[in-house]
C-alpha cells in the first residue's frame, strides 16, 4: 500500500469503507473478491482483496438507477467493460471499486438521469441553452470513437469503441442559440503516470506515423505544434489523440457541431496527475492544464480542466457513493478548474 500515491491510498480507504457501510450492496457483495488486470492482451486474474467486489456481484459496482441501462447499452453497442469479469455468461464491468470508467459510467449517466448535466455544462459554456440526444435517447454517449474512422486506426477493419482505437470516455452534444458544441469528455479517478510510453510498439510501429498526417496539416487545432514525441507520457498522449479525433469531428460536422471542448475530468486531490508534464511539454508550464490550455485555446477545439467532484456531488447516489476520501462524510463544495 505504501507504494500507491497518497490520493490513491485516500479513495481505496473510501471506497473500502463505502463498500461496508452501504446498503446498496447486498451482503454478499461485502466479501473480499478477485479482479481481472490487462497486461496488453492478456488477462491475469488477482486477488481476493478487500477492494474489489467477488466476481458473481460484479454489476452491482454500477449504482442501482443506472445499472440495468448501463449493462444494456454496453452490450447493444459491443463496448466492452475495462478489466471485464466473466459474469453468469455475459461481460460485467471490472469488480474494483477504483475502476475510472466505472465511475464515469456511474456519474455521467446519473447525472444526465436527474437532469443535472446541463448546470455542469453550463459551467463552462454558459450559453448552452440544451444538450441534444446523441444516442440511445441519453445526452451522453460513452467510449466514443467518432462515426467514421478519420484517424486511420482501424486499418480498413471494423472497429470496438473503447478497445485499441482512441475513445472518448463519452461525448455530448450541446446547443446555443447560435451554434453545436460537441463535447469530449476524458475522465480520470486516481490514474497516474511514472513511465513514459515507448514511441515505437511492441509490433515494430511508429505510433507518430499514425497521427503526423492529422498533426502537420494546415487547419490543425493546435496553437503550438512540439514533435509528436513530447506527448509519449500519459496523459498527454492521451489528449493529443483526443484533441485530434475532435478536429476531425468539426471538420466533418459530427453531430452538426462548429466546434468542440475537449473536456478533462480530474478529480482536484489527484496531484500526481495534475503534475504529470514531462519534461518535453514543461516549455507551456507545469501542469496538465497550463500545458493544454496553452495548446488548444480554441475556438475550433477548447482544452477544458474541470474538478470531477463537481459531478460527484451531484446527486445522491454519487455522493453516498464516492463521498470525500479523505473523511467518512460526503465532500464539501467541490471547484471548478476553469
Amino acid at each position: 500500500m505504501s507504494r500507491r500515491p497518497p490520493w490513491q491510498q485516500q479513495c481505496l480507504k473510501q471506497q473500502v469503507r463505502w463498500k461496508h457501510r452501504t446498503t446498496a450492496l447486498p451482503e454478499d457483495a461485502k466479501k473480499p473478491g478477485h479482479c481481472w488486470i490487462e497486461k496488453g492482451r492478456r488477462r491475469e486474474r488477482i486477488g481476493p482483496f478487500d477492494f474489489c467486489l467477488p466476481e458473481d456481484c460484479a454489476a452491482w459496482n454500477l449504482l442501482p438507477d443506472i445499472r440495468a441501462e448501463a449493462l444494456e447499452r454496453f452490450e447493444a453497442h459491443g463496448i466492452p467493460w475495462h478489466m471485464w469479469t466473466a459474469s453468469g455468461g455475459v461481460e460485467h464491468p471490472s469488480t474494483h471499486l477504483l475502476d475510472s470508467q466505472v465511475q464515469c459510467v456511474n456519474a455521467l449517466l446519473s447525472a444526465a438521469n436527474e437532469g443535472k448535466l446541463l448546470d455542469l455544462v453550463r459551467l463552462f459554456e454558459p450559453d448552452v441553452a440544451r444538450l441534444l440526444e446523441v444516442e440511445d435517447g441519453s445526452p451522453v454517449a460513452f467510449e466514443w470513437i467518432g462515426a467514421e474512422d478519420y484517424l486511420g486506426e482501424g486499418r480498413g477493419k471494423p472497429r470496438t469503441r473503447g478497445a485499441y482505437v482512441t475513445s472518448a470516455d463519452a461525448v455530448l452534444v450541446a446547443e446555443t442559440p447560435a451554434e453545436r458544441v460537441g463535447i469530449i469528455a476524458e475522465w480520470k479517478y486516481t490514474e497516474s503516470y511514472d513511465a513514459p510510453m515507448p514511441v515505437v510498439s511492441q509490433w515494430g510501429t511508429d505510433r507518430r506515423d499514425r497521427y503526423r498526417p492529422h498533426y502537420d496539416i494546415d487547419r490543425c487545432v493546435f496553437e503550438q505544434r512540439p514533435p509528436l514525441a513530447a506527448y509519449f507520457h500519459e496523459p498527454h498522449y492521451q489528449l493529443l489523440r483526443l484533441a485530434l479525433l475532435a478536429q476531425e469531428m468539426v471538420a466533418h460536422r459530427e453531430f452538426g457541431i462548429d466546434r468542440a471542448v475537449l473536456l478533462h475530468l480530474v478529480p482536484e486531490g489527484n496531484a500526481a496527475l495534475h503534475h504529470g508534464v514531462p519534461d518535453a511539454l514543461r516549455y507551456f508550464g507545469g501542469t496538465v492544464e497550463e500545458v493544454w490550455t496553452q495548446l488548444l485555446p480554441g475556438p475550433e477545439v477548447r482544452y477544458v480542466l474541470m474538478d470531477s467532484t463537481r459531478v460527484l456531488e451531484s446527486t445522491a447516489g454519487l455522493r453516498e457513493r464516492y463521498g470525500h476520501p479523505g473523511s467518512s462524510e460526503p465532500q464539501g463544495k467541490p471547484r471548478l478548474v476553469p
